[in-house]
C-alpha cells in the first residue's frame, strides 16, 4: 500500500515543556505522526509519553527532534521537556494514510548556518515509500520555499522560527530521493529526511489494548473481567510498593508467570487465555501497602503455551539495564516491562518501541512504568540488551521484566513489523514538527 499525505496543524505556546498532538483529527484510516521540536542553547529533549523517538540533533544553535505514534482517531498527548526553562515554541502535526504500523525506515539529519537549507538524499528501503523533507529554522521569520520536485505538506513562520514540510513518493526500493534544497536568507537551521513505508502484512503478535489501571493501598486488588477474542491472552501485572511480598492470583484461567519481591518492590506478572471472556484477576499479598495493577490484551498468539522465555532484572541506579532475552520460537514479540518506585520515566531503548509510558503526579507508590516491545524473526535469537538512563537521571530502585509472546503461526516473509500502540488504538503513524527559538546566551 502506498503512503499519502492526509492533513496538518500547527501547535505553539510558551513553557518549559509542551503537550502536543491532541489538536489534529486525521481524515483517513491509517496515519503516521512525527514531531519536530527545536529547543534553546543546545538543551536536551526528554520524551515523557507514549510516543516514540525518531531522531534528535543538538548543537550550539539549539536542539531539534522528531517523534511518532500510531493511533486511531485523534492523536494522544505528547509531552516533551527541555530542562524546565520557559521558552516560546511551536510545532507541527502531520498525518498520513496507508502507512505501516512501524512506518519509518531510512532517515537522516542535517544542519547549517547559511543558505541553502537542504535535506540530503536518502535511499529507500521499501517499495512505494513516501519521503518527507522536514526543514526547520531557528529565530528567523521567513517563508521557506518548497524544494523542487517535492510537494508541500505544510508551512509556518513567525519570530520564533520557521518550518516547511514537503514530500515525494518513490516506487521502487533502493531508490535515491531527490535533494531537497531551498534558498533562504542565511539563518541557523536543522533538517530531517524521513522514509515512511506503506503497510505490509504481518503475523507477529501485537498488544491491542490496556484493560484497566487500579491503584490504592491494601492487600488485594482486582482487575475486572472483560470480553476478549477467544484465543487472545490477557497479561496482567501487580506492583506492591514494598519488598518481601509473595503475590498470588485467583480467577478462572489465571496463573502467575513470574514474580520478584526484592529491591523495594514486589511484582507479579500473570496470564489468562481468553475463551471469549477473561475472568476477573484478583491479586493478594500479606502486608498492606500501596499498589498498582494493569492488564493488556495480546492477539495473534499461540493458543497453548503462548509464553516462552522470560527474565527478571533488578537494580538501584540512575541507569536501568537488562540483558537481552533469547527467544524460543520464530516471529515472537518480546515485551519489556520496566518499574520504578519514583516519579520518573524509563527512557526508550532504540531497539524497542514504546507501547505505554506512565508517570504519575504523586509519590509513595510504584508510580512509574514503561511497556516497550521488539519483534524477533528467528528462534534462538537474543534481543538487544536494554541499558538506558532514567529521564531525570536520578538513582532509584527499578525492575525489568522481559517476556516472550509466541505467535499463532510463523511470520510471513519480510522485515519484522513492531506495533507501537498508544493505549491500544491502532493503527496510523503520525507526524508532528515543532521548534522553538534559539536564545543567545548573554
Amino acid at each position: 500500500m502506498a503512503v499519502t499525505f492526509d492533513n496538518a496543524a500547527v501547535i505553539q505556546g510558551s513553557a518549559g515543556s509542551t503537550t502536543g498532538g491532541a489538536n489534529i483529527v486525521p481524515s483517513g484510516t491509517l496515519f503516521s505522526k512525527v514531531t519536530s521540536w527545536i529547543t534553546v542553547n543546545g538543551g536536551n529533549l526528554s520524551l515523557k509519553s507514549t510516543w516514540n523517538i525518531g531522531n534528535t540533533y543538538t548543537d550550539v544553535n539549539g536542539t531539534s527532534g522528531w517523534f511518532w505514534v500510531p493511533q486511531l482517531g485523534t492523536s494522544s498527548s505528547m509531552v516533551v521537556d527541555w530542562g524546565g526553562s520557559t521558552q516560546a515554541w511551536h510545532g507541527r502535526s502531520i498525518s498520513f494514510n496507508g502507512a505501516d504500523y512501524l512506518p519509518f525506515r531510512a532517515n537522516n539529519v542535517g544542519h547549517g548556518t547559511g543558505t541553502p537549507l537542504t535535506v540530503a538524499s536518502l535511499t529507500t528501503q521499501q517499495a512505494n515509500s513516501l519521503v518527507l523533507a522536514n526543514q526547520l529554522m531557528f529565530s528567523s521569520n521567513q517563508v521557506i520555499p518548497t524544494p523542487s520536485p517535492y510537494t508541500s505538506a505544510a508551512q509556518y513562520n513567525d519570530a520564533v522560527g520557521s518550518d516547511r514540510e514537503s514530500y515525494e513518493t518513490l516506487g521502487a526500493a533502493g531508490t535515491a530521493s531527490d535533494l531537497a534544497s531551498s534558498t533562504i536568507t542565511a539563518a541557523n537551521w536543522n533538517s530531517y529526511g524521513i522514509e515512511l513505508i506503506g503497510s505490509i502484512a504481518s503475523t507477529y503478535p501485537s498488544v491491542l489494548a490496556q484493560l484497566g489501571f487500579p491503584t490504592g493501598t491494601g492487600t488485594t486488588v482486582t482487575l475486572s473481567g472483560v470480553s476478549m477474542t477467544a484465543g487472545d491472552i490477557s497479561l496482567a501485572f501487580c506492583v506492591v510498593g514494598i519488598a518481601g511480598q509473595t503475590i498470588s492470583v485467583s480467577g478462572t484461567g489465571w496463573s502467575i508467570i513470574t514474580q520478584d519481591s526484592t529491591n523495594n518492590l514486589s511484582i507479579a506478572v500473570a496470564q489468562c487465555v481468553s475463551t471469549g471472556t477473561v475472568a476477573a484477576a484478583v491479586f493478594t499479598w500479606g502486608t498492606s501497602a500501596t499498589y498498582e495493577a494493569q492488564s493488556y490484551e495480546c492477539t495473534g498468539v499461540k493458543s497453548s503455551g503462548p509464553i516462552g522465555a522470560f527474565s527478571v532484572t533488578a537494580g538501584n541506579s540512575a541507569t536501568a539495564s537488562a540483558a537481552g532475552l533469547t527467544t524460543t520460537a520464530a516471529g515472537s514479540l518480546v515485551l519489556l516491562f520496566g518499574f520504578t518506585t519514583t516519579n520518573n520515566m524509563f527512557s526508550q531503548n532504540p531497539n524497542y518501541y514504546v507501547e505505554v509510558a506512565f508517570d504519575a503526579a504523586g509519590t509513595g507508590y510504584p508510580n512509574s512504568y514503561s511497556l516497550q516491545d521488539t519483534r524477533v524473526a528467528t528462534a534462538g535469537t537474543a534481543t538487544a540488551a536494554y541499558s538506558q538512563p532514567f529521564v531525570g537521571g536520578v538513582t532509584q530502585p527499578w525492575k525489568i521484566f522481559m517476556l516472550e509472546v509466541i505467535p499463532a503461526v510463523a511470520p510471513v516473509a519480510g522485515p519484522p513489523v513492531p506495533v507501537a500502540i498508544a493505549d491500544g488504538f491502532m493503527s496510523r503513524p503520525y507526524f508532528i514538527g515543532g521548534h522553538r527559538a534559539f536564545i543567545k546566551a548573554q
